[in-house]
């Protein structure tokens, strides 16, 4: 992120300024309309081809938009109140920095209070957001321009041969956040129990507009505090959660690379963080090795609409897991298939089969390892 925050605009013209607010203001519009026009999330989710195209571009264009709506809060209120000689002494990455952090404070602050007071509404959060975009227009018209310029700089010097190992440090954090944004951001996925409660009480404040207690009571106290989420799934639709984390994921990249800049002037530690942090966020999830577990005695549990239905252990199927893959792997050879490395087998049930209408939520958790929910629709 460049910020401008201290920039003057020296040599950018009002037209150039105008440009680029009425640009990202564009994008608003159109990510607005697609969301709640093609509702891609009700109508086209398991759709493919050129929607799914479409419908993450959009969300391209969210997270842009969402990350202005952020910074520029928390730029105008550093303005005010960071003294002109202390705002000197900070980089543009400081300034920008700050200027985020201040800003997630803001939201978060103004989203409580809507969300306690019942307005939790589309419309109310287009227009507050059409008032940030519109009355920050004009700033983010500098921004864009000096961005533009420390690019055109940065290449007249790369084709000098000057800065080359800097590029490329830089280079390798662009390549770790599109990778993060293709596997976290753009792709569905909520990691541990998101989909077994979290998600389903934010789909009950969206539908009750507000962050009263609901179906999913307990969680006015886990989650009402997180008005990013629910800011954007009110501009965007319901997967907006991973597009406001990656927002802030990247947040905490700058933050770093920022941190150790002081700490390690003129060196490419910065960018080594910054890109170490990023490949943990995409890599990081802890894997259960198979290996590891007494297959047999794996305990599982199963609740069916939050009651307990039943349970079960490894050794329900033909005494280990282990056996079962071993006797389809014999079965399958002397027909000539192979098991081969990526394989997904499902080595049979360890509880009875429930019938399952629609409503119905199941849960099941394999004690050491996880859990997992489905619920039907």
């Amino acid at each position: 992120m460049v910020s401008a925050v201290g920039y003057r605009g020296a040599g950018v013209g009002v037209w150039a300024k105008t440009a680029w607010g009425a640009a990202l203001f564009a994008i608003f519009l159109a990510i607005v309309l697609w969301f709640n026009v093609v509702d891609f999330y009700h109508r086209h989710f398991f759709d493919h081809g050129i929607v799914v195209l479409v419908d993450n571009l959009a969300r391209i264009g969210f997270l842009l938009v969402l990350s202005w709506l952020i910074y520029a809060p928390g730029a105008a209120v550093a303005q005010v109140l960071l003294p002109g000689a202390h705002r000197a002494e900070l980089t543009p990455m400081e300034r920008s920095v700050l200027a985020f952090g201040i800003g997630i404070g803001l939201w978060h602050v103004l989203l409580l209070i809507m969300g306690v007071a019942g307005l939790y509404y589309r419309s109310i959060m287009v227009g507050l957001a059409a008032i940030v975009l519109l009355a920050s227009a004009r700033h983010f018209g500098t921004v864009a321009s000096a961005a533009c310029r420390i690019l055109a700089t940065r290449a007249a010097g790369l084709r000098r041969g000057v800065g080359i190992p800097e590029a490329l440090c830089i280079v390798l954090v662009v390549v770790c956040g599109i990778w993060l944004l293709l596997v976290r951001g753009l792709y569905p996925g909520g990691g541990g129990d998101y989909y077994t409660h979290y998600f389903y009480y934010y789909l009950d404040v969206l539908k009750n507009h507000d962050l009263a207690p609901n179906d999913v009571w307990y969680h006015y106290f886990y989650s009402k505090g997180y008005g990013l989420f629910f800011l954007g799934m009110l501009l965007t639709d319901p997967e907006a959660p991973a597009l406001a984390t990656f927002c802030c994921v990247i947040f905490a990249a700058v933050a770093m690379a920022v941190l150790a800049q002081r700490i390690a002037p003129r060196s490419l530690w910065p960018a080594c963080v910054a890109a170490l942090y990023l490949l943990f966020n995409v890599i990081g999830d802890a894997r259960a090795d198979p290996r590891a577990f007494d297959l047999p005695a794996l305990h599982v549990t199963v609740t069916k609409n939050g009651v307990p239905l039943s349970e079960g252990y490894g050794s329900a199927v033909q005494g280990s897991p282990l056996q079962a893959v071993a006797w389809l792997a014999n079965t399958l050879g002397t027909y000539g298939i192979t098991l081969d490395a990526g394989d997904v087998i499902l080595s049979g049930s360890l509880v009875p089969l429930e019938p399952a209408k629609a409503g119905d939520l199941f849960d099941m958790e394999l004690h050491g390892i996880g859990r997992c929910a489905a619920r039907f629709v």
